[in-house]
């Protein structure tokens, strides 16, 4: 649970500019990658990565001054906060991204109904809540954390290997790969949450938790409009470009979670 924050003097001024500076550096990035990926790199790309760029420059510099920063960007000299934000961002990409177009490629590629590539959807939610259950069982009881983001990244970015190869497995085994992808993402996208708030220490819990969800929903945009460009470019519509993306999302994770450090939680410890 969030600790109950104490009672201060003065009530602190929300981080206007801040925001601001975030949400126009996350918006250009989200505009620059769909444009880069949908036409190439041209004119009009390369400007706004350079427009993208400086403002996100500023919003790293007005960040690092401001009394009361949106994103305590300061965290992230931290090497356990810096490993689950990249983490956040590949199970972002990885998981989240590919689902939007999970029923249209089994709608195209098995030509079901769009009720049965729908349900397709419920392994993948089923693994989610068993991966993130179980890895939680487990550190309350133990506190040993680390095996799980290591777990996890390796199943998900085999899952997403193996739906990359394969061309027309029958529906079932689509089925418990998306569950397996399902469940590797699960036992690692919640842990991260809780060792880098572990690490960043109870002052700036809030801020770490909200940290690595903005950096968990920037790969969700970002990804799915990446894959998208990649299905619309691929050749005869195939889906292939976007589990293979999948996976190597996931062994970027996956190097991240091994180097993560060995120790309990505090709390464990």
């Amino acid at each position: 649970a969030v600790p109950a924050g104490r009672g201060h003097a003065g009530r602190a001024r929300f981080d206007t500019l801040g925001a601001v500076l975030l949400a126009t550096a996350a918006t250009g990035l989200v505009l620059v990658t769909t444009a880069a990926a949908e036409t190439g790199w041209n004119a009009a790309t390369t400007t706004g990565a350079a427009l993208t760029a400086l403002a996100g420059a500023a919003a790293l510099g007005w960040e690092r001054r401001a009394a009361n920063p949106v994103l305590p960007v300061a965290l992230l000299r931290d090497r356990t906060v810096r490993l689950c934000c990249v983490l956040a961002l590949a199970g972002g990409i990885g998981l989240f991204g590919v689902l939007a177009y999970v029923p249209t490629w089994v709608q195209e590629v098995y030509r079901t109904s769009a009720t049965t590539s729908g349900l397709l959807l419920l392994p993948v939610t089923a693994g989610i809540v068993a991966g993130v259950n179980a890895s939680g069982f487990a550190v309350r009881r133990w506190g040993a954390w680390r095996p799980f983001p290591v777990a996890g990244c390796a199943l998900s970015g085999g899952a997403a290997a193996a739906l990359a190869s394969t061309s027309a497995a029958p529906l079932p085994i689509v089925a418990a790969l998306l569950a397996l992808l399902g469940l590797g993402t699960g036992l690692f996208m919640q842990i991260v949450v809780v060792v880098a708030q572990d690490a960043g220490g109870p002052r700036v819990v809030g801020a770490v938790t909200a940290g690595l969800a903005f950096v968990r929903e920037t790969g969700v945009t970002v990804g799915a409009a990446v894959l998208g460009a990649l299905v619309a470019r691929a050749a005869g519509g195939s889906y292939a470009p976007v589990f293979t993306t999948t996976a190597a999302c996931f062994a970027a994770g996956l190097l991240c979670a091994l180097a993560l450090p060995r120790r309990l939680l505090e709390s464990k410890s």
